[in-house]
């Protein structure tokens, strides 16, 4: 038991290690913001006591503590989006992600790769690119959750692509 528990624990590790290996060539660049949350973030905030009978509270601390890293990168640099585009369309080839949906409409593509996770319901990494002709989103969460505990939790904390992960999760269901 304790074998596997460790390789899931590698597993998960390799994958945060290989998105900083990926975006690591974007320091540097002009007008990119990086927003990057770290497992030792996660942890802190999921040892958060709360004597409080919120238990829409307690719900979103079990869903940080499954969570290992969030990265969000955005840029209306026109380099800037090409090198992103290009630094996320490697990520998900290198780590094998399957394409979960793709949304076109008016000049917005959305696309939500994943790779799987403990169970079906799981989600080990997700990664969504947001192109709307004018700015790049890039997000990439990592940690072993479920697909509608992710939307839930960016529609929270005000994240790009909120929205379609909900609808994701619930054609998933």
């Amino acid at each position: 038991m304790k074998k596997y528990a460790l390789l899931l624990a590698l597993l998960i590790t390799g994958t945060a290690a290989q998105a900083q290996q990926e975006f690591d060539s974007l320091k540097g660049l002009k007008d990119v913001t990086k927003m990057i949350v770290t497992s030792d973030m996660f942890e802190m905030m999921s040892n958060i006591d709360l004597s409080t009978d919120n238990d829409e509270a307690k719900e979103y601390l079990a869903i940080i503590d499954q969570l290992k890293e969030l990265r969000v990168y955005t840029t209306s640099n026109a380099k800037s989006r090409s090198a992103l585009q290009a630094a996320a369309d490697g990520f998900i080839k290198r780590g094998g992600l399957k394409t979960l949906m793709l949304i076109e409409e008016d000049d917005s593509i959305i696309n939500m790769y994943m790779q799987p996770g403990s169970t079906d319901k799981r989600l080990k990494s997700l990664v969504m690119t947001i192109n709307n002709g004018d700015d790049t989103v890039v997000m990439l969460l990592s940690g072993d959750v479920e697909l509608d505990k992710i939307g839930k939790l960016t529609r929270t904390l005000n994240l790009p692509g909120s929205e379609e992960l909900e609808k994701a999760a619930k054609k998933n269901r």
